[in-house]
């Protein structure tokens, strides 16, 4: 192997498990990386993985949520890993609700991390990145997605997880966080990141709690809506995702109304 890249940040005994980050640079565009994992006892075995586009270009990609730790819930989310790998995306949004209970179950979490490993690995060792973000499931510690995923956070305070991820000049993807203040400093984001990428061809969003849930199991969520909807329209925002409703719906070009939920 030409090239080699130690642990770039290391967190002991979390969940259970003994994490480790390694941070790749400099990557080409649209290639695929065959990799081993070595440490003091072993060497893995290969893998591969793809990195994505930097100019337009047709690809698929998997949004999908609310998984859970046992029940039919676990082994329909065993079954979507599953088609994952048949279908080969570039990449996952998780849109949150990795686990039952409030996302500190170490069983939860490794079980989680397996099933995702052993069945959305595709025939040929691809391994499918996840693009994680924050849920109500994982309130009970809200800086577990930066532990387990190296998610970056702002205002030195590890539970405030947002990002966002940008493919060249044509793709972008703003993950918001519905699970901690959604207005100040994370609403000054959104409106500097959703101007940053107005001009790309596609700008898209992902939160786990929806606006309107429309479902009578689920509250509606005005302050969201108050708070991200005009930016949302006022910057062009092609498509929108969220979860926590256990459902699946789709609906026409939406704008802000003076009357929400109408």
């Amino acid at each position: 192997y030409e090239y080699s890249a130690k642990p770039s940040r290391n967190v002991p005994n979390y969940r259970g498990m003994n994490t480790m980050f390694a941070r790749l640079k400099n990557l080409k565009a649209d290639s695929d990386y065959y990799f081993i994992i070595k440490d003091s006892d072993k060497t893995g075995e290969q893998f591969y993985f793809r990195t994505a586009p930097d100019k337009p270009k047709a690809f698929t990609f998997i949004v999908g949520g609310d998984t859970k730790s046992s029940g039919s819930a676990l082994l329909a989310g065993r079954q979507s890993n599953m088609i994952t790998a048949k279908l080969q995306p570039l990449f996952v949004i998780f849109n949150g609700d990795f686990t039952s209970g409030d996302g500190t179950s170490p069983d939860g979490w490794q079980r989680w991390l397996d099933d995702w490993f052993i069945l959305t690995t595709t025939e040929d060792d691809r391994l499918i990145p996840v693009v994680p973000v924050h849920g109500n499931h994982e309130d009970g510690e809200k800086s577990v997605l930066h532990n387990l995923f190296d998610l970056p956070y702002h205002q030195e305070n590890t539970e405030n997880i947002y990002f966002d991820v940008a493919f060249g000049e044509f793709f972008a993807f703003l993950a918001l966080n519905s699970q901690i203040e959604t207005g100040g400093s994370q609403l000054e984001w959104l409106e500097k990141n959703l101007e940053k990428y107005q001009n790309h061809t596609f700008t898209m969003a992902g939160y786990h709690k929806p606006f309107f849930p429309h479902t009578s199991g689920k509250r509606e969520n005005n302050r969201l809506y108050d708070q991200w909807a005009q930016l949302f329209f006022t910057y062009g925002l092609d498509l929108s995702f969220d979860a926590d409703s256990h459902m699946s719906k789709t609906t026409f070009p939406l704008r802000p109304s003076d009357e929400p939920g109408s």
